[in-house]
């Protein structure tokens, strides 16, 4: 976020308020120093730091009450439509909580809770109660009818003895940062009154990806999923949208997903999957496997690197946990998906990005009163 238009506010969003890097202390508010290129507060309201009154609160109730404000003084919501994207960090590192949510289940016998998992189960609470109180304010405005809620995951837990294995993808196989199922397979649900009854309580096994709400919810509410050049821009490298209209399958007007595959990575030790089959090519981390009880730690210490080489072949509808690698007995269809990801890996779209600047970073920080904030128009100055 070292730009302005990299803010939600620069990205469309009318208000914001939150954190602009990639996590922060749930209580301090501090910024990761390796995100910015140096320290300070990443906390942000809109256009500029949000109050020292703000500051140091845990970072669940502020995005609780952020939220449950906006609902509160939406005007008009019979006739004004209100699109809000929580992400409220109290599932993500670090593992923070207040000891009101993690003591519930610090005196559990049966299961002999750890204090990371003590922490990470009360993170979890911390998390259905900011749903509760969001339905309850959707539902006391009178807006709960005519509302839609997504709920879902950027990617599997992680399984590393740093983050001191306080997730568990049992039963699947690895975890965040790796193309095993434990990564990329996450679940989601839909709910809220718009949601039609008869599609409550269904489960869809069919593929999606997060890149499919962003043309969901454009046609839902009535605009273009498609990215046309800006004004004035004679040349666009950028590709189209990478996404399908998912609604009708969601709502049962269609079986079947519109999406039969996904490229999980584009890079050397990348993977795709099409239909029931997957592959996953050279070299992954965290390759093992959770025990069932949850919690337990049940992860190593450190993780040997597993080499797919040239490929490892799984149907996932049939073995979702990737047991048995099908490549030695299946080589045509390992030849086909390798021939399709590289017909992918050639036309994937990598953004420029933005060099850190300590100095231009520390010298806002300063301008700023400790608050982070986006830099590079702070340095042209």
């Amino acid at each position: 976020m070292t730009m302005a238009w990299q803010t939600p506010y620069g990205r469309g969003f009318n208000t914001s308020f939150g954190y602009l890097g990639g996590g922060e202390d749930h209580f301090t508010q501090n910024g990761m120093k390796g995100e910015w290129g140096c320290s300070g507060i990443d906390l942000w309201n809109t256009l500029g730091p949000a109050t020292k009154a703000d500051n140091g609160t845990y970072g669940g109730y502020l995005y609780n009450d952020a939220a449950v404000r906006i609902i509160e003084q939406h005007p008009d919501p019979e006739t004004t439509p209100l699109f809000i994207y929580l992400a409220t960090q109290t599932m993500h590192a670090p593992v923070q909580v207040p000891a009101y949510y993690s003591d519930k289940y610090a005196m559990n016998t049966t299961f002999n809770y750890t204090k990371p998992y003590t922490i990470s189960n009360g993170m979890a609470t911390v998390t259905d109660s900011i749903l509760a109180n969001v339905t309850a304010a959707l539902k006391r405005r009178g807006m709960w009818n005519r509302t839609l809620i997504i709920h879902l995951s950027d990617n599997g837990g992680p399984v590393w003895k740093s983050m001191a294995w306080h997730a568990n993808n049992f039963p699947l196989r690895g975890g965040k940062h790796t193309n095993w199922e434990g990564g990329v397979r996450v679940v989601a649900f839909a709910g809220g009154g718009f949601l039609p009854s008869s599609r409550h309580g269904m489960v869809l096994q069919g593929i999606m990806h997060n890149a499919d709400w962003y043309p969901t919810l454009a046609t839902l509410a009535g605009a273009s999923p498609t990215d046309p050049p800006a004004p004035g821009v004679t040349t666009n490298n950028v590709p189209g949208v990478d996404g399908f209209d998912m609604w009708p399958y969601i709502t049962g007007k269609v079986e079947v997903s519109p999406r039969t595959e996904v490229v999980l990575d584009s890079t050397p030790n990348g993977g795709i999957i099409v239909g029931d089959l997957k592959l996953i090519l050279g070299t992954q981390r965290f390759s093992f496997w959770q025990a069932p009880i949850y919690p337990n730690a049940s992860g190593p210490a450190s993780s040997s690197a597993f080499v797919c080489g040239q490929g490892c072949l799984f149907n996932v509808s049939a073995d979702p946990s990737e047991y048995n690698d099908l490549a030695a007995e299946r080589p045509d269809d390992v030849a086909r998906l390798t021939a399709l990801f590289k017909a992918r890996q050639a036309t994937a779209f990598g953004p420029p990005h933005t060099t850190q600047d300590a100095a231009a970073c520390s010298a806002k920080v300063a301008a700023l009163d400790g608050y982070l904030g986006p830099y590079y128009e702070f340095a042209k100055a």
